[in-house]
């Protein structure tokens, strides 16, 4: 018997882009095909900064995942460019209310 092993997850997500494919299972899950990158110039910027905020927060946790890695760096690019050069963390300590 021959054995197939599962594509990996980016295996699967790059071939559904490819393809044109809005959605696509893995491991019995569905996930769409939206980068982080995608997502990010979408965003609104309250939006924007939290989302930046909370990937930091996710690759603080799991320092060895690279896709926590590349979905901090894209809201952070995001962030950089529309708030010129500033960090999600400096925006969201300007913007959060003195205690």
């Amino acid at each position: 018997t021959e054995h197939n092993p599962k594509p990996s997850f980016r295996k699967s997500f790059a071939e559904a882009k490819k393809g044109g494919h809005r959605k696509f299972t893995w491991d019995g899950k569905t996930y769409n095909t939206q980068t982080a990158a995608e997502k990010a110039k979408k965003s609104n910027a309250p939006h924007l900064v939290l989302r930046a905020r909370k990937a930091a927060a996710d690759v603080k946790k799991n320092p060895k995942s690279k896709s926590h890695k590349e979905i901090y760096q894209s809201y952070e690019k995001e962030t950089k460019k529309r708030f010129g050069g500033a960090s999600s963390k400096d925006i969201y300590k300007a913007a959060k209310p003195p205690m």
